[in-house]
């Protein structure tokens, strides 16, 4: 599990899949407005 301390103070545990799920996510968001 990967852990890290967010801007609430509680520490939020997710799998390393989603996190990577999330940073594709956000990159291809980025794309999009870059594209326009």
């Amino acid at each position: 599990m990967f852990c890290f301390k967010t801007f609430i103070p509680v520490w939020c545990c997710i799998s390393p899949d989603l996190l990577f799920f999330v940073l594709i996510s956000l990159s291809q968001y980025v794309k999009e407005l870059v594209s326009i």
